[in-house]
């Protein structure tokens, strides 16, 4: 696994790690993650797509604020992802994430077999 990079500078509730697990790339989101957030997301999401890995994971489990404006930035990606034969999975959700997810009705992005996720090497509170 590669060093996460910080994707995002806003305040001390957000930000947005990438890295390479195996055979796929990891977007972490932690902290809210709200329409103040989205256009990070989105424009990481676009780059994950330019890479030659076949599958994207997004890592909830830091994440301890999720609104509709994201889970709209995730599910188009997802869309577009399986366009691409491509795959986009959402892992680990804290549990008011889940929730939220539940109550949206988008249990579907998430990986039936999701892999542990491993913990950043360089956490990044920006």
């Amino acid at each position: 696994m590669t060093s996460p990079t910080p994707a995002q500078d806003r305040d001390l509730h957000a930000s947005l790690l990438t890295s390479q697990e195996d055979n796929h790339i990891v977007i972490w989101l932690v902290g809210d993650q709200d329409l103040a957030t989205v256009s990070t997301l989105d424009t990481a999401l676009t780059n994950a797509l330019e890479l030659d890995h076949l599958h994207l994971v997004v890592d909830l489990s830091k994440t301890s604020f999720i609104d509709a404006a994201t889970i709209g930035a995730l599910t188009r990606s997802r869309t577009t992802f399986q366009q691409q034969s491509r795959t986009l999975t959402l892992r680990a959700p804290t549990d008011f994430v889940g929730r939220v997810l539940g109550l949206c009705r988008v249990t579907h992005l998430l990986d039936p077999n999701p892999t542990p996720p491993s913990t950043p090497t360089r956490a990044s509170h920006t």
